[in-house]
């Protein structure tokens, strides 16, 4: 008998919380589509030629690779050449701009997308890492900052507050500031990613762990002096001051304002969305405005991030496109929900439970099983119909079930049924054809 087990970083989803993933999915798609964003699939594998060299050597070596197949697999392996011409997804910005250059002459711009599916790392597997997990993004392609931009913060927070979250935070700021006060402060090109990398540490470990930081990556003590004072005052008006006199500081400055006064309009309260100085995000590619958002209340890192990307698109077209976008973290949304009880809510997608008082009665109830269907009731038959009513009272309480309907002889005789609110206990018998208030349709 094979060993039962699943791969090393994955997982199967249970009917409840596979109930649980969908409602929060439908919520966010309704916001997408509000804000006008189209769905769109990709394939799970895609050329290695197209993935290789998008995210940077340590992402590369994370791609799960697909072997080539019959007689190349055979040359390559007798040649000593290249054995794997495919792979698994690794994100979904990059087919986003694969699709864009193969479909630029079908599709007009700027293109609104959101796109949820599955991709895969080969990661190293721990607590709330997976080698196959999904990703829930939403890009505009083919529109200049800030505007998109202002719009996927505003978007973010209706999708966060749908979701039930209050206290959270959607952090802003722009690549081309943290690379105009690299240079005011003196710090040389090549030392600042990990001027950088150092920067973004300041909300986990404060300011002074920082500064030892600096120092350990041998920035310059008069850059470190110059540098800390604008750090700690975390502040656009101190950053136009500083860096006004740059082209590239005042228009980025500029832009980060317009980008916040815009959220603002689009409702997003100013308690909501900040200006952080260092906020700095990994992936080189960005090229602008970039953001995140924190929970307050939970210790799990951000739960959202993106930014602009107006370069990478054009690694597929040969021409520059303007590109945005934002990734939601599904898997720890699901945790953070899951933790704040709001799985056990939606742990059943049915609503009402058909329960014949016997075996004479089941025919009947066959009758209101198929009515409650045809009126869009998701509707269960109580499979066993010679227990005694109290365990099948029981046995629907139990699955979170939010109405039984009780059929016996006198509601077989009287075509009548009697529908019982699971969570109040209220009972009420009802001519067939007719619904409890709570089951009608709009």
């Amino acid at each position: 008998m094979a060993k039962i087990g699943l791969p090393a970083g994955t997982r199967d989803f249970l009917p409840e919380q596979l109930i649980f993933r969908q409602k929060v999915i439908s919520i966010m798609k309704e916001v997408f589509e509000r804000y006008g964003f189209l769905p769109l699939e990709t394939p799970a594998v895609e050329r290695l030629d197209v993935l290789s060299g998008k995210y940077g050597e340590e992402a590369d070596r994370l791609i799960f690779k697909v072997l080539k197949r019959g007689e190349e697999l055979k040359s390559a392996l007798a040649k000593g050449g290249e054995l794997a011409d495919m792979g698994l997804r690794y994100d979904l910005t990059v087919p986003l701009c694969r699709v864009i250059a193969m479909h630029q002459n079908e599709i007009g711009f700027p293109f609104r997308r959101y796109q949820i599916q599955p991709v895969w790392r080969a990661d190293k597997p721990q607590k709330g890492r997976y080698r196959e997990f999904y990703q829930c993004d939403v890009d505009v392609v083919g529109q200049e900052a800030p505007l998109a931009d202002a719009e996927l913060v505003a978007m973010t927070y209706e999708v966060l507050t749908a979701l039930g979250f209050s206290d959270f935070t959607i952090r802003v700021n722009h690549r081309q500031i943290l690379s105009a006060l690299a240079e005011w402060a003196g710090i040389p090109k090549e030392k600042q990613p990990g001027f950088f990398a150092a920067l973004d540490k300041l909300d986990k470990v404060g300011l002074e762990s920082v500064k030892r930081e600096f120092e350990t990556r041998r920035l310059a003590v008069e850059s470190i002096e110059k540098i800390l004072p604008v750090i700690e005052a975390n502040s656009l008006d101190f950053l136009k001051q500083a860096l006004g006199h740059t082209e590239k500081g005042k228009g980025a400055v500029d832009e980060t304002e317009c980008l916040m006064k815009y959220a603002t309009k689009l409702g997003v309260p100013a308690q909501a969305a900040a200006y952080d100085l260092s906020l700095a995000r990994g992936l080189d590619y960005y090229t602008g405005p970039i953001f995140e958002t924190i929970l307050s209340d939970a210790k799990i890192g951000s739960v959202t991030g993106g930014g602009r990307y107006d370069n990478l698109v054009g690694l597929f077209t040969g021409k520059e496109v303007p590109a945005t976008g934002t990734s939601f973290g599904l898997e720890r949304i699901m945790d953070v929900l899951a933790e704040k009880g709001k799985l056990e809510e939606t742990a059943n997608v049915t609503q009402v439970v058909v329960l014949p008082f016997d075996e004479a009665s089941l025919t009947y109830g066959l009758e209101v099983a198929a009515f409650l269907r045809k009126e869009r009731v998701r509707t269960e038959m109580y499979p066993f119909a010679e227990d005694k009513m109290r365990d099948k009272f029981g046995w629907v309480s139990k699955r979170k079930v939010a109405f039984a309907a009780a059929v016996g002889p006198d509601e077989m005789k009287e075509r009548q049924v009697t529908f019982k609110n699971m969570a109040t206990g209220q009972q009420v018998k009802l001519p067939f054809g007719q619904l409890p208030v709570e089951l009608k349709r709009g």
